[in-house]
């Protein structure tokens, strides 16, 4: 679940990616689009007409929706694509892409300097579709003193059982960490 908001990554992130997840046709189709066009996706979300907005933005989120987990449920999809939750989260991501995540290109990496000798566990889901494994790799190599675990069994969301225990074992190693150092 790293997300580093590159330029090419932000950009490719809904239409690639929903590519690889063999959606990606179906959603430019739904929404109205016939390329990666972030900016006519958030002009449709802003539309005067509700029932466009409402169309650009369950599109969006049914994509998030499908993507986010390894294995795709209903429950999740109707979850993520209920009016008020499909407007928000699809506003908002489209917001971030629109604004770069407001942060320049690169600057996380740029700044790990002050944090390099933290330690770290950083998670990552291997079939991630939103943010790919590479975001994850790269972190890690400007990051010495982290510990990269790739959930095997998991896609983007937290909520996954993999990605559930690593968290959970990774809390329990860093609280251990913390206890035996005082």
């Amino acid at each position: 679940m790293i997300c580093l908001i590159q330029r090419v990554r932000s950009s490719q992130l809904h239409i690639e990616g929903a590519l690889h997840a063999e959606i990606g046709q179906g959603l430019l189709a739904l929404v109205g689009l016939e390329k990666d066009d972030n900016e006519t996706t958030l002009a449709k979300m802003l539309d005067k007409h509700e029932l466009a907005r409402m169309s650009a933005a369950k599109h969006w989120s049914a994509w998030e929706a499908n993507c986010s987990k390894l294995r795709p449920s209903a429950e999740t999809l109707s979850k993520f694509t209920k009016p008020h939750n499909a407007i928000a989260l699809a506003r908002i991501e489209t917001h971030y892409f629109l604004n770069k995540g407001f942060i320049s290109e690169n600057q996380i990496l740029r700044n790990m300097v002050p944090i390099q000798n933290i330690p770290a566990i950083l998670i990552h889901g291997r079939y991630d579709m939103v943010c790919p494994l590479d975001n994850a790799t790269e972190l890690h190599k400007y990051w010495p003193t982290s510990e990269l675990q790739i959930v095997r069994d998991s896609g983007h969301s937290a909520s996954e059982p993999g990605t559930i225990d690593a968290l959970v074992r990774a809390t329990q190693s860093i609280a251990k960490r913390l206890s035996d150092a005082s």
